[in-house]
């Protein structure tokens, strides 16, 4: 297979997302919770983040990880807005959301309900 655009996608249509995204400190996440998860729409933009990393994994105690391609990620706030429908639903969300960002190198990741944005910390 050959790589023409190494760290960019393919699609041209969030090149400026995906700078700014690199260049940023924290990123702030704003999701419905759809059908008890992020909506597709949400998961396709996540899903498409992964070209920020190299096509190799390590494998540790924690699990496998895709290597960086940069020196420095974004911290992660992703505040979410919804109802689950099932009871485990806001721990299986969070758990993902955590996981993700673990594994495309943020080092801080918090995972709320929308009701807690602005509170004092």
């Amino acid at each position: 297979m050959l790589v023409k655009t190494p760290g960019k996608c393919i699609f041209r249509d969030l090149d400026q997302f995906h700078r700014k995204y690199l260049e940023a400190d924290k990123v702030i996440i704003f999701s419905q919770i759809k059908k008890g998860f992020i909506s597709g729409k949400m998961k396709t933009i996540i899903d498409r983040l992964i070209c920020h990393y190299l096509p190799y994994i390590e494998i540790s105690k924690e699990g496998s990880n895709h290597l960086a391609r940069y020196n420095k990620y974004p911290d992660i706030e992703f505040y979410y807005e919804g109802n689950f429908s099932m009871k485990n639903g806001k721990q299986i969300l969070e758990d993902y959301i955590i996981r993700t960002f673990t594994q495309y190198r943020s080092k801080n990741i918090m995972v709320k309900d929308i009701n807690t944005w602005g509170a004092t910390k």
